[in-house]
């Protein structure tokens, strides 16, 4: 991990320096999702993110169960007590 310096401009613009966007392999078409926290700002990638979040839920869930089976059944559910027919 490195730390580094940039500048902002009067527009609120600032520059990502070039090693940051090659350690992090973005191009001109990425995104970044910007977190304002009580400690500072926390930039990180989409795809960063999505990995910490699932992260999170491995350690919040037990590895037998399933999230996306329990939404499908409970979905199924609703369906057959509302008599939809998918």
């Amino acid at each position: 991990m490195s730390v580094m310096v940039v500048s902002i401009a009067k527009n609120g613009r600032m520059v990502l320096p070039a090693e940051a966007r090659k350690a992090l392999g973005l191009d001109d078409a990425s995104q970044l999702r910007v977190e304002v926290t009580d400690d500072g700002v926390q930039i990180t990638t989409p795809r960063q993110a999505l990995m910490r979040a699932r992260e999170r839920i491995k350690n919040l869930v037990p590895s037998e169960r399933s999230l996306s089976t329990e939404v499908i059944d409970d979905r199924q559910e609703e369906v057959a007590q509302e008599g939809i027919v998918e």
